[in-house]
């Protein structure tokens, strides 16, 4: 029976509202994720922490225990102006737009080349990679790096297909953009600028291809510099606190507690060692450790990646690579796709440490391949008369695309029971509650909010550099904290001295993680060591508060002793 036109429209119809009922559902449930207070790690160590400690000084200063505040900080002023506005949830939105923007972008693109059907596939196939969905529930920058790193290569590829200035342009400014939200975006810049120098140098004389490049290199730093200018003020390094041996800067103001320089020559492990001696693994599990990241995840753990991808974007991209009927410039555009993302993977890879987190740019580029190779793979078995081959191709878009489907669902109820976010939406746990049973820390920020006066000068020990939850000033944890008390009671002749120490620092109270501080104090000093600092720590601090294994010592400056 021959299907009439009006007919075959109002399947299209059908499908497209289908299509469009899913993607709402799953954009409801990552707003319905989004609306409990935040309590993932980098976003109280940095992405709000330091907006926070900004907007309690009016302005941007510098804050040298705090190296992660020297990094780009695009998104970081967007999540300032949400903490603004009295809202700390607000910037989860906003991390989460990012996300779905890219969505967008990856279906405008299928749509173009493909059809809507396989454009509204990449894009819900985008929405519900774990790692995905896990980003655009907190209040981070990665997704911010995607989108702008997904941006300049589409504006890249459209300068290339148009000749039209104004994509380079807008691609060297979403470059730009990808650096000012995070380092890994300079990753990015490199490879478009070295891309552009290519696709131009096919087309032009080689004198107008150097200036092509020479353009986008300008313009991308251009928009990244107001950040190059500001740590070149600060620190003589424009990119601090990388390639500080390359420029050889000297950072002026240091620490109270400990300068980073002391920090950036403790011994460091190859991680590939470090995974053979640690969690033993074997030669074949070192080298499928790239595959491993596809099928292997597992988030807030660092053996596993922390965050998992899908196996669909392992398997389809590969069938990206047929030879097919698709015209000459789609094929180009592919191979363009996949030297970027290959190239990313890999410079990632080894040039970090091993978390999907920092592969996150090249997910829309893994999602179209995939489409291409889901397309690839069903114009064969279309074509090809060989039902063996049709079958075996059946079976791997089955299995690939069941595989990611079942995944995904468990990984969302999974999500959902760990975040309980219905709880908290219908008020039947408070905020204070909410928060203390993800981070135990929060009781004793209570206390220190509520009771210490305005200039106390705390210093963390062990508390994983969570502060934003803190209203008073504070110096980040880092293993040199614990250090330099190990120092002090080596050091000074007497107590009083070490105590003194501190009060020429200003640093007025000791917030301790109990467990941590004392399985460290165990392994790493004598016993004589031991000894004259639990007696430091009994004569000349008080406890003032503790609960669910932290507490709050003062310093006594009078030197009492107890």
């Amino acid at each position: 029976m021959i299907q009439t036109p009006d007919k075959n429209r109002m399947k299209v119809h059908l499908f497209i509202w289908i299509y469009l009922a899913i993607f709402i559902f799953l954009l409801s449930l990552l707003w319905m994720l989004c609306l409990v207070p935040p309590v993932s790690r980098d976003a109280l160590v940095h992405h709000l922490a330091v907006p926070k400690i900004y907007l309690n000084h009016g302005r941007i200063i510098e804050l040298p225990c705090m190296r992660f505040s020297y990094y780009p900080m695009n998104l970081d002023l967007l999540y300032w102006g949400a903490l603004y506005l009295g809202s700390d949830i607000l910037p989860k939105f906003i991390h989460c737009s990012f996300g779905i923007a890219t969505v967008g972008c990856v279906f405008y693109y299928l749509k173009t080349r493909l059809n809507i059907h396989f454009a509204v596939y990449g894009a819900l196939l985008l929405m519900i990679v774990p790692i995905f969905i896990r980003l655009s529930i907190t209040a981070y920058v990665d997704l911010g790096l995607m989108f702008f790193s997904f941006a300049a290569l589409l504006g890249v590829i459209k300068w290339d297909e148009t000749n039209q200035m104004r994509y380079l342009v807008l691609g060297a400014l979403c470059c730009g953009l990808a650096m000012g939200t995070k380092y890994n975006g300079l990753i990015t810049f490199v490879f478009l600028a070295l891309g552009v120098l290519f696709l131009a140098s096919r087309k032009v004389p080689q004198i107008k291809a150097l200036m092509l490049f020479t353009s986008f290199v300008l313009i991308s730093l251009t928009v990244f510099s107001p950040w190059m200018i500001r740590n070149m003020v600060w620190t003589g390094n424009p990119v601090y606190p990388l390639y500080n041996g390359l420029f050889d800067s000297e950072h002026q103001k240091q620490c109270e507690v400990a300068s980073y320089a002391l920090s950036d020559h403790r011994l460091k492990i190859n991680k590939f060692l470090y995974r053979k001696n640690v969690y033993q693994e074997d030669t074949l599990d070192l080298l499928m450790l790239p595959l491993r990241y596809f099928f292997q995840g597992k988030d807030h753990d660092p053996r596993y990646f922390d965050g998992k991808l899908s196996i669909a974007l392992l398997i389809f991209p590969f069938f990206s690579l047929l030879k097919t009927n698709h015209k000459q410039a789609v094929r180009s555009e592919k191979w363009f796709i996949v030297y970027f993302t290959v190239l990313f993977f890999l410079s990632a890879f080894f040039g970090g440490p091993l978390r999907v987190r920092y592969v996150v740019p090249i997910l829309p580029c893994l999602v179209i391949l995939s489409v291409y190779g889901l397309d690839n793979m069903l114009r064969f078995i279309r074509n090809n008369r060989i039902r063996i081959s049709s079958w075996s191709f059946a079976c791997i878009i089955l299995f690939g695309m069941s595989h990611s489907l079942i995944s995904s669902f468990k990984y969302i109820v999974q999500t959902i029971e760990n975040i309980s976010p219905v709880q908290y939406i219908r008020g039947d746990i408070s905020r204070e509650d909410y928060i203390t049973h993800f981070r135990p820390e929060y009781s004793t920020f209570e206390y220190i909010n509520n009771n210490l006066p305005e200039d106390t000068k705390i210093l963390f020990f062990f508390l994983g550099g969570r502060g934003y939850y803190c209203d008073r000033q504070y110096i980040p944890d880092q293993d040199l904290n614990l250090f330099k008390i190990y120092e002090l009671i080596r050091v000074e002749e007497k107590l009083d001295d070490v105590a003194e120490w501190f009060r020429k620092k200003g640093i007025t109270h000791f917030v301790f993680n109990y467990k941590i501080v004392q399985e460290r104090i165990e392994n790493d000093l004598s016993q004589s060591e031991k000894l004259r600092l639990y007696t430091f720590l009994d004569m000349y601090t008080s406890k003032e508060f503790g609960k669910n294994g932290f507490g709050v010592h003062s310093i006594c400056f009078n030197f009492y002793r107890k």
